[in-house]
C-alpha cells in the first residue's frame, strides 16, 4: 500500500513515459513513416551519431551509385552527396514540389533521362519504388546538367539541380551575376531572412561528397589500387 501511495503521490515518471510516448506518436504520424522517423532508429544504432547513421544507409546502394556513375560519366561521390540532401537516403518520399524517390526527381526530368538511356517513361510509382532505376535516372539528369553548365562552377549546377536551370537563370539575371546572388543567400541567411536555401544545398552537396569520399564510403580506394 506504502508503495501504491507513493506512486500516486508523484505521478511524475508516468506524466513524463506519457509525454514521450505521445512525442513519438506525434512524430510517426506526421512523418507517415518518412525519413525523420528511419533515421532515429539508424541514430541509436549508431550511437547518436546522425550524419554517419545517414553514410552507412547511402552506403547500402553502393553498387548502384557506381554503376550508375561509370554508365553516366559522373563522380560516385557527388550522386552519394545529393542524395544526402535530397533522402537522406531513405526512399519512397515526394517533395511539396512534385520530386520524387531517393534522388528527388521531376517526372520531367525523370522523362528526359529515361530516353536518353533509351529507357522506358517512368511512372511515378517507378521513381517512388524503384531506387535502382531512381539512382540511375539522376546520375543520367547530372550528367546532362554538367554538359549543359557553360560557365557555371559545380556549385552553380548543383543549384541549378536542386531549384531548376530555369529559376537559377532568373536569379543570377536579377542579382546581375552569380557572384552577387550568393551573397545576397548568404546575407539573408547572417540576417535570419527566409533565402531560396539553393546555395547552402550545394554547398551541402559537395561537403557531404567530400566526406564520404575521406570515409571511401562506397568503397572506390579499394577498387583502384
Amino acid at each position: 500500500m506504502l508503495t501504491t501511495r507513493k506512486w500516486l503521490r508523484f505521478p511524475w515518471p508516468w506524466i513524463g513515459l506519457g509525454a514521450l510516448l505521445s512525442l513519438a506518436l506525434f512524430v510517426v504520424l506526421q512523418t507517415k513513416g518518412s525519413g525523420l522517423v528511419v533515421r532515429a532508429f539508424d541514430t541509436l544504432r549508431a550511437g547518436g551519431d546522425i550524419q554517419q547513421a545517414d553514410f552507412d544507409r547511402i552506403a547500402t546502394f553502393e553498387k548502384t551509385l557506381k554503376s550508375a556513375a561509370e554508365e553516366s560519366g559522373v563522380d560516385p561521390y557527388m550522386l552519394a552527396g545529393i542524395m544526402y540532401n535530397e533522402s537522406r537516403g531513405v526512399s519512397g518520399r515526394t517533395s511539396s514540389a512534385g520530386a520524387m524517390g531517393l534522388m528527388q526527381l521531376s517526372l520531367a526530368a525523370a522523362g528526359d533521362s529515361a530516353k536518353r538511356l533509351d529507357l522506358p517513361v517512368p511512372t511515378k510509382k517507378d521513381l517512388l519504388e524503384n531506387g535502382e532505376l531512381n539512382i540511375r535516372l539522376a546520375a543520367s539528369h547530372w550528367a546532362w546538367l554538367l554538359k549543359h553548365r557553360g560557365d557555371w562552377s559545380e556549385e552553380a549546377v548543383l543549384v541549378s539541380y536542386n531549384a531548376g536551370r530555369t529559376k537559377l537563370i532568373r536569379w543570377i539575371k536579377a542579382a546581375d551575376s552569380y557572384s552577387r546572388w550568393c551573397e545576397t543567400e548568404l546575407q539573408a541567411e547572417v540576417e535570419k531572412r527566409k533565402s531560396t536555401g539553393a546555395l547552402r544545398y550545394a554547398r551541402n552537396c559537395q561537403t557531404m561528397a567530400r566526406l564520404m569520399r575521406e570515409k571511401d564510403s562506397l568503397h572506390t580506394q579499394a577498387a583502384t589500387e
